[in-house]
C-alpha cells in the first residue's frame, strides 16, 4: 500500500516541510517562509494550488511526476527548473465550476501554452532543482 498525504495548509510561522509524499498540496502561507524540500509529488490533479500572488514558499529538490526536463550531468537534479503551479489550477481555484473541463483538450493546450509563455502564474512558484527520481521509496 502506498501511503500519501493531502494537505491544505496554513503556516502562520516559518516552517520546513521535507521527506513526504503528497497527493495534493494547497499552501496558504500568509507572512510565513516555508521550505518544501525532498518531497514526492505524484499522481496529482494539481501538484500545487494557491489563492494568492504573494509567494514566500521555497520549493527545492522535490520530485514531480509531471516534470519533463532532462539531466545531462546525471546528478539526479533536473537541468531545467519546474513550475508546479499550472494556469488551470489558478482558474479552478477562483472558479470551481471550471473543473468540468479538467480532462478536456482545451485545458491541455492552456497548460502547454503557459509552460512555453508563462504569464499569469507567479514566477516565484518554481523548483530550481527538481529531482529526476523520488527521494523516498
Amino acid at each position: 500500500i502506498h501511503r500519501s498525504l493531502g494537505s491544505y495548509s496554513y503556516f502562520p510561522q516559518n516552517f520546513y516541510c521535507g521527506l513526504m509524499s503528497f497527493c495534493w498540496c494547497l499552501m496558504n502561507t500568509f507572512d510565513a517562509f516555508v521550505i518544501i524540500q525532498y518531497n514526492v509529488f505524484s499522481n496529482n490533479t494539481f501538484d500545487v494550488s494557491t489563492n494568492g500572488s504573494l509567494v514566500l514558499n521555497v520549493f527545492k529538490k522535490n520530485y514531480w511526476d509531471k516534470y519533463d526536463g532532462y539531466d545531462l550531468n546525471r546528478d539526479n537534479i533536473g537541468d531545467v527548473p519546474f513550475h508546479p503551479l499550472s494556469l488551470f489550477s489558478v482558474i479552478a481555484e477562483s472558479s470551481p465550476s471550471a473543473m468540468l473541463l479538467y480532462r478536456s483538450f482545451i485545458v491541455s493546450v492552456l497548460d502547454q501554452t503557459e509552460r512555453i509563455l508563462p504569464s499569469l502564474t507567479p514566477d516565484e512558484f518554481v523548483d530550481l532543482e527538481p529531482l529526476m527520481k523520488p527521494a523516498l521509496k
